[in-house]
Parts: structure tokens; C-alpha cells; sequence
């Protein structure tokens, strides 16, 4: 690019240096052969090869589809507006600190965990502040938590 530059006559301007350059790309990526590439221009070898793509069905985003990046705080909860007003999400106390992706088509909440593993699918209820997990409260069934409990002594 500097040799390429410096045939031409001096730019006056920021604009007429950046034709310049602009110039340059376009004839280095598209019209020049590439004498590895079997004579390709470059851009002609990089749209011929395979691109990677995520897995799974694909995402809309379209009117009324978000996308938000939030954290489950302590209480196992995340927040959402939705009108002007603030929603608790219940997810968990066993997701705690998860950093998650929710992804809200009007109504419909999707909550997902950053590799993709779905937490929570609902659908909001405007009317209500709070939307609990679903769950009897407590730990899950199986999950140990707390001290074993103490036998009781009794005096002979």
C-alpha cells in the first residue's frame, strides 16, 4: 500500500487519501490474482469457502425482538422492564451469578445460560411483579444442604 501511495500524486486531503486507499483495497481484494491461490483474487477464495455458523434453530430479531445480556443476582432472580415496568424473574438460587442471554419476543421470555442451555422459557404476565421458577421452595429433591441433624439424648 505505501509503494501504491506513493506513485500517486499527494493527497490534499483526508478525503481524496482515503479514495486513494479505498482504490488500492478494492484492487488488491478483487481484481489482482493471488499466484497461491490458483490465480483467485482473494476476495473470489474467501467467498468460495465454508463459513461457520451456529448450531441450532435461528433467531429472528425482528420488530419487538430484544436481545439482553444480564447477571442472576443472589436471590437466584433477574429483572426485566417490560411498559415501564420492572418484572423479577425467578430462575433459581442454583443459578446465582450465572451471566445469561434473555431473549424477549413481546411477551415470550427465553432465558439462556452464555452456552446456550435454556434456564427458563415463559410467557410474561404483565399484571404480575413477580414470576416465581415454578418450584416448591427449597433445594432440589436429592440436593444435600445444611448440618446432619443432631440425635437427641435423653438422661436415663
Amino acid at each position: 500500500m505505501k509503494r501504491f501511495l506513493a506513485k500517486q500524486p499527494p493527497a490534499a486531503t483526508i478525503v481524496e487519501l482515503q479514495s486513494q486507499i479505498d482504490r488500492f483495497i478494492t484492487y488488491y481484494n478483487e481484481e489482482r490474482p493471488h499466484r497461491a491461490k490458483g490465480r483467485q483474487t482473494p476476495r473470489s477464495a474467501f467467498d468460495g469457502r465454508d463459513k461457520a455458523r451456529p448450531a441450532g434453530p435461528a433467531i429472528q430479531v425482528g420488530s419487538g425482538v430484544r436481545v439482553r445480556y444480564d447477571s442472576i443476582d443472589s436471590s437466584g432472580t433477574v429483572t426485566l422492564r417490560h411498559a415501564g415496568k420492572l418484572h423479577h424473574i425467578g430462575v433459581g438460587r442454583d443459578c446465582s451469578h450465572t451471566r445469561v442471554t434473555m431473549l424477549i419476543d413481546g411477551m415470550e421470555i427465553r432465558i439462556l445460560t452464555q452456552k446456550g442451555e435454556l434456564l427458563r422459557h415463559f410467557t410474561l404476565d404483565p399484571r404480575k411483579i413477580y414470576h416465581g421458577t415454578g418450584r416448591p421452595p427449597g433445594p432440589p429433591k436429592g440436593r444435600h444442604t445444611g448440618q446432619p441433624k443432631k440425635k437427641s439424648s435423653t438422661m436415663p
